[in-house]
């Protein structure tokens, strides 16, 4: 999927580690679920495999595609 022109909004989902209105990657697709071009699901992590402490939350899904095992979705920008 590709989107243009789009308007990220701040959802400041970690505001208790990051600034408020501070864009990070997940916000790009917290956005694209409001302006409902793609659908997702959140999934919040104490740890993952080897890695202890995360605590975080994390994208599980989007639209029919879900991570599985310690995959995830990847995030690009530029050319």
């Amino acid at each position: 999927m590709t989107f243009e022109n789009i308007e990220i909004t701040a959802h400041d989902l970690r505001n208790d580690i990051f600034q408020d209105v501070l864009i990070t990657a997940i916000d790009d697709i917290m956005t694209l679920g409001d302006l409902e071009e793609l659908t997702y699901e959140l999934m919040w992590y104490d740890s993952i495999e080897t890695v202890e402490v995360v605590r975080s939350c994390r994208v599980h899904a989007i639209n029919e595609d879900i991570q599985h095992d310690a995959t995830g979705f990847v995030y690009e920008a530029g050319n």
